[in-house]
């Protein structure tokens, strides 16, 4: 008879998940992103209920939204027939973002989110 070990591995039990990919091993582009945050306000658009979006977005992202005049930015209002206001996070990383309602202030990110 033969005994099988039970012992965590030790990669397991010395190390800890990246903060940034949660230890996927891989963090999203920034068009990704921005393609996530798109498929996001479609969700949003469809319940109806938020009119007025406040997105906290990294600067990258925000650069993106504003280049050429703000053309991407004024696409998705358009799009989606939100009012959209942007605010800077300078902390966080190309693949974080938080949706708030302007109105009530609440933070409805996971509300919409793609839950993997």
């Amino acid at each position: 008879v033969t005994r099988k070990r039970v012992r965590v591995n030790l990669m397991t039990e010395k190390t800890n998940s990246c903060p940034t990919c949660h230890g996927r091993g891989f963090v999203y582009s920034i068009e990704t992103t921005v393609s996530e945050m798109d498929r996001w306000l479609a969700r949003s658009q469809k319940d109806g209920t938020h009119r007025n979006i406040t997105m906290v977005l990294p600067p990258p992202i925000i650069e993106m939204m504003v280049e050429n005049r703000g053309e991407y930015f004024k696409y998705m209002e358009d799009k989606y027939g939100l009012e959209l206001d942007l605010v800077e996070w300078d902390n966080a990383q190309i693949n974080e973002y938080h949706m708030f309602d302007t109105k009530s202030g609440d933070d409805i990110t996971h509300k919409y989110q793609f839950k993997y």
